[in-house]
């Protein structure tokens, strides 16, 4: 990039070349060039736009809980999501200022307001504003071709009512951050993160694979970095604070809480149990699409059909753990973890007869709770450990 660039920039210029996106890809496993490419100028773009407002914009969704995790956890992102206060006139003086700030030294970019179909037919439903931002990528893809810009929402909230933090000296795939972005805080990425996955609430179908298997990934990863009791209690707070901005924000029919987390056990005990109600040992298309695209070769080659299933259950544990913690104060239902940990623990003590007994005793007491369950399609120890655990004391629908 040309002198001068460096000093609009909030990152290295080197970080946006060709060379250092490629090095880096290669490095950690990345299959696509353009997904990491993307997933640097989301940070860069959201410092362009907190260098201008401050703490008037809060990054949330997929963006900001990467920077609540590990960097062995975190996934690449591809948009940002953010909460505002300012108008809507406002916020494209903001879009302005950046592409004009960075056409003058000589970053070729362009934006434009992005208005779904439906709200041109029907008008505004959410107190929302998009914008496609068009940066001078260097890569191209299928995908560059259909969506060739970065989406940014805007929701428009109170924010003096969020749980913000401000997060410093931080590292995501591929870039050390070299500002300190302003986020929603851990705990209500987690209550926020659980509300997508209640059908009745998001909106989202059963056949919308990729966004419950994202969603599953990131609440697996946060609950499992935030796994003391203080953050158990504080999100089991934070969870009506969630549900009703939720539905404030989208007019939508108020539901209580145990309805809510009735829906989310019945999604995670779906993922969990899909494979064995389809006979397939094979991920469907969309979620083996959504880890080339968002995955490190490590945590891909983690990832098959039984890790997602575990995953689930785990989820599915927590949330009903903190179903009872809500409504009787009691959370003793959360040792169900520790409890299968440790059996998993006992399986892996025994020699190979006696993990062979082992596991067709549990299959054989998970076929006479649940016999619709094809056992055939995995031989997962945890997987059946967790499968069993939750039959014999976590009864799903």
């Amino acid at each position: 990039m040309a002198r001068n660039k460096k000093t609009i920039l909030s990152h290295p210029s080197n970080n946006f070349t060709r060379g250092y996106i490629k090095s880096v890809s290669r490095n950690l496993g990345i299959l696509n060039n353009y997904a990491l490419e993307d997933h640097i100028w989301v940070y860069e773009l959201h410092s362009q736009i907190q260098k201008r407002i401050k703490n008037r914009c809060i990054l949330k969704g997929g963006a900001s809980t990467q920077l609540h995790l590990p960097l062995e956890f975190q996934r690449l992102t591809a948009d940002i999501d953010c909460a505002t206060n300012l108008s809507r006139r406002e916020l494209e003086k903001v879009m302005y200022s950046i592409k004009d700030d960075f056409n003058k030294v000589g970053i070729h970019c362009s934006y434009k307001e992005y208005i779904p179909k439906d709200v041109r037919l029907h008008g505004r439903t959410l107190p929302i504003m998009t914008f496609i931002f068009y940066m001078p990528f260097v890569f191209s893809s299928w995908k560059r071709k259909r969506y060739p810009g970065l989406k940014l929402d805007f929701l428009f909230l109170d924010i003096e009512k969020l749980h913000t933090t401000k997060l410093s000296k931080l590292e995501t795939l591929g870039l050390e951050l070299s500002y300190s972005p302003i986020v929603i805080d851990e705990y209500s990425t987690i209550s926020d993160k659980f509300l997508t996955l209640s059908p009745n609430l998001s909106g989202l179908q059963r056949e919308q694979l990729d966004k419950i298997y994202k969603n599953i990934y990131d609440l697996y990863c946060l609950i499992n970095t935030y796994s003391d009791l203080k953050s158990f209690k504080i999100v089991s707070e934070r969870f009506k604070e969630s549900l009703d901005a939720e539905i404030n924000m989208k007019n939508a029919k108020p539901i209580d809480i145990d309805t809510l987390l009735d829906d989310i056990l019945r999604t995670t005990y779906d993922v969990a149990t899909l494979s064995l109600m389809n006979n397939c040992s094979e991920l469907p298309i969309q979620i083996l699409r959504f880890q080339e695209v968002s995955m490190t070769k490590e945590n891909r080659q983690l990832l098959n059909t039984d890790m997602w299933s575990i995953m689930a259950l785990y989820i599915y544990i927590w949330v009903f753990s903190l179903k009872d913690y809500i409504s009787k104060k009691n959370y003793s239902k959360l040792e169900g973890i520790n409890v299968v940990i440790s059996e998993f623990d006992y399986y892996k003590s025994l020699g190979k007869k006696e993990r062979r007994s082992f596991k067709r005793s549990l299959k054989s007491r998970i076929n006479s709770k649940a016999p619709f369950l094809n056992l055939e399609g995995t031989g997962h120890p945890l997987r059946l450990i967790y499968l069993d655990y939750i039959l014999t004391n976590m009864k799903p629908f």
